[in-house]
């Protein structure tokens, strides 16, 4: 099955705008294409941000988010910001 990269072009957006701003929201593709959308979803899309950020930042910034459903609607988001990690010693 060929894969058409759309959730690794949202890590991307996630990404680029959590260095510009401080914070994005975002969610799955999967959200629009008529499935019922699970937190199991969102928590993957999280994590491949998580990651990117913790790489690109060598450590020095995290990710943390919140889930909100849409009010009136199935569709699901991720809030997230950037924050950096304090080093204790």
């Amino acid at each position: 099955m060929r894969q058409t990269g759309r959730t690794s072009r949202i890590v991307n957006f996630a990404v680029n705008e959590l260095f510009s701003v401080g914070g994005v929201i975002v969610t799955d593709h999967i959200a629009f294409e008529g499935f019922k959308m699970s937190n199991k979803h969102l928590d993957f899309l999280d994590e491949r941000i998580r990651d990117r950020v913790n790489r690109e930042t060598y450590g020095t910034h995290t990710t943390k988010s919140t889930i909100h459903r849409i009010p009136g609607t199935d569709l699901k988001v991720l809030e997230i910001k950037m924050k950096k990690i304090e080093k204790n010693g």
